[in-house]
């Protein structure tokens, strides 16, 4: 699930990974927490 929404975030304009972080919890902060040192491949 992590990784299609880092997809679909993705899909609309390139982030740098601390950006792309940030907009995964906000847009998921009631479903997961994303600690600083996971990576997310896609």
């Amino acid at each position: 699930m992590l990784e299609f929404s880092a997809l679909g975030l993705l899909q609309k304009k390139p982030l740098h990974s601390y950006l792309l972080k940030q907009q995964l919890e906000l847009f998921m902060s009631s479903y997961i927490s994303i600690n600083n040192g996971v990576y997310i491949y896609c």
